[in-house]
């Protein structure tokens, strides 16, 4: 098996690849239920690890239930309540304060984790051979990710390209004399934009550096309930699964 990391309410998860084929060719089943996401054909929900039970990952010879998976089946059976109650509660976090800088900032990158959650399980009494659990975690992540790029220096940004050895071709003629751009040929429009969105150096002549934050929010809430009796078992079970991440930057 080799694993890829995704971004998931837990951190990373490992999605497999099995059998030589892309990660997106696995099944993945909780409680026998099939899970696979109708776009991306991934896991659409990864139950937090106190929640589950167990798990089966099978490469070949899949029995007749199983299929449509053509690297791997993975079966997830999650928790189910007990005789008595039990539970848990847990909240990992991390932060900056005995990080290093970054060797190409000034500053330290932020970083705020917070990862919290718990379950809860036992009996329904006044249903008799009825239980119940349920499981919640929620992430909260502020981290500065270091972006070192290359942007017009203050002379490009003027329309002065006279430290470029290559000669600009002027496509409207009139407009460009030793590399550099008349003021009246320059768009206003454009000018704006650079201005507004295009960051100015703020090392040497056309490096950028800093470490905007991305914020990632997370939650995911599941319950299952259980009812046995001496000829039938009934289960059911709802989950819910919602992230919000954003981004300042496309990429470096």
């Amino acid at each position: 098996l080799k694993g890829s990391p995704a971004s998931l309410p837990g951190g990373v998860a490992i999605l497999p690849y099995v059998n030589g084929v892309r990660n997106t060719m696995n099944a993945v089943l909780i409680d026998g239920a099939l899970n696979n996401d109708p776009v991306l054909n991934i896991a659409a929900i990864v139950p937090v690890p106190d929640a589950i039970q167990e798990f089966k990952i099978q490469t070949n010879l899949y029995p007749a239930e199983f299929g449509q998976g053509g690297g791997s089946v993975i079966d997830i059976v999650t928790k189910s309540g007990t005789l008595a109650f039990h539970g848990d509660v847990y909240d990992f976090v991390r932060n900056d304060a005995l990080d290093a800088t970054n060797f190409f900032l000034s500053q330290k990158s932020a970083l705020e984790r917070n990862q919290f959650g718990g379950t809860i399980g036992g009996p329904v009494k006044k249903l008799g051979k009825t239980f119940f659990f349920a499981t919640y975690e929620g992430l909260r992540l502020t981290q500065g990710i270091p972006l070192n790029s290359i942007v017009p220096s203050d002379a490009e940004r003027r329309g002065d390209f006279s430290s470029i050895a290559t000669p600009l071709t002027d496509p409207v003629g009139g407009c460009i004399s030793g590399n550099v751009i008349k003021p009246s040929c320059l768009d206003p429009l454009s000018v704006k934009l650079i201005s507004t969105y295009w960051p100015e150096p703020n090392v040497g002549t056309n490096i950028y550096r800093a470490a905007p934050p991305i914020t990632n929010n997370h939650d995911q809430f599941l319950i299952k309930i259980d009812h046995t009796t001496t000829r039938h078992a009934l289960s059911a079970r709802y989950a819910y699964d919602k992230g919000r991440e954003y981004e300042p930057v496309a990429g470096e």
